[in-house]
């Protein structure tokens, strides 16, 4: 059986704040791929709105802290709610230097919810494990692909509420083990509320010339402890400030060759060996292979494309995490 992803698109829609700048808007989107321009209202679901900053929104948004400046353009929620301040620019800015600004911010969004989509998808590979603080406080996150009894999809645990949130300071591990009888490739990146991209997994400098041998897991019971690994292989992610992180997890039978070659590029030039964080291009170059290689994935699949374009991933073949942490000071 195949699990599909019907709609490999991040839908955006105007506000109508910029609606006297929608034609400049839609040519700048419509170089994005995999970027659709929506119309806004009540009967289609939209991922995202660009818009901009006027008094309206800041009265509605007088709560929270670090407005962004009245004027300025970046992206809400369907329902007007700020997305992310960091995600607005200068209250001058024009509309389309505003959509290139955004537009590596927009590919994150684009990955995090292709994440959401193939996580809320039935999966047969049967991988598990579970998110925890080294020290052993704090929360314990359990993931497993095994579908539920009650609706077939993967079994995720996601933070609940403040009480659960991990403590800034501590060093994040996650375990994940393979229960497959063959083996399978493991990718992990972290996306922070600031969109920042970083790669946790594999490791720069380990691999990313052999995609083969990059992030492989061995057969039935193999464990890879990904953000904490025993001595003398110490590599440690301790939580700083208070926020939100996006952990996004990748399970394939095949290795994801370009989005590695990429890294490895990537690495060699700025001499990084451990966790990769992206600068200024990076990201969209990142992405851009990694979308190459789940459409390549999808297209030696058995079942390759399905009628009217959508995407078919093969679920013997891929399986996916999406899992939201807190931080508190």
């Amino acid at each position: 059986m195949s699990g599909y992803l019907p709609d490999l698109t991040l839908k955006i829609g105007v506000d109508a704040s910029l609606f006297s700048e929608i034609s400049v808007i839609s040519h700048a989107l419509g170089a994005i791929q995999y970027i659709q321009m929506v119309s806004v209202n009540q009967e289609q679901a939209i991922d995202c709105l660009i818009g901009r900053f006027i008094p309206a929104h800041q009265s509605s948004a007088s709560s929270r802290t670090n407005l962004p400046p009245v004027g300025s353009i970046g992206l809400f929620t369907q329902d007007l709610s700020l997305l992310n301040s960091a995600f607005f620019g200068r209250a001058d800015e024009p509309a389309v230097d505003a959509v290139n600004r955004l537009k590596p911010t927009l590919k994150l969004l684009l990955v995090e919810k292709i994440f959401e989509d193939l996580a809320a998808t039935s999966s047969n590979l049967h991988i598990q494990g579970e998110i925890f603080s080294a020290s052993g406080q704090g929360p314990r996150i359990q993931i497993s692909s095994r579908a539920d009894g009650e609706n077939n999809r993967p079994l995720i645990r996601a933070i609940a509420s403040s009480s659960q949130a991990f403590k800034a300071g501590d060093a994040l591990q996650l375990q994940v083990e393979n229960l497959e009888e063959r083996e399978v490739y493991l990718s992990c990146l972290m996306i922070d509320d600031t969109a920042k991209l970083t790669v946790l997994y594999p490791l720069a400098g380990e691999g990313f010339n052999a995609p083969e041998e990059a992030g492989r897991m061995g057969k039935r019971s193999s464990i890879a402890n990904i953000l904490v690994v025993p001595p003398p292989n110490t590599v440690e992610l301790r939580l700083r400030g208070s926020g939100f992180l996006t952990l996004l997890m990748l399970i394939s039978t095949a290795p994801l060759r370009t989005t590695l070659k990429a890294l490895q590029t990537i690495a060699e030039a700025r001499g990084i060996r451990g966790f990769q964080n992206l600068e200024e291009d990076e990201p969209n170059q990142v992405i851009d292979h990694l979308l190459s290689d789940l459409s390549e994935m999808s297209r030696s699949a058995e079942t390759g494309q399905v009628p009217g374009g959508d995407l078919s991933l093969n679920t013997n073949m891929l399986t996916a995490f999406s899992t939201v942490i807190q931080i508190q000071e």
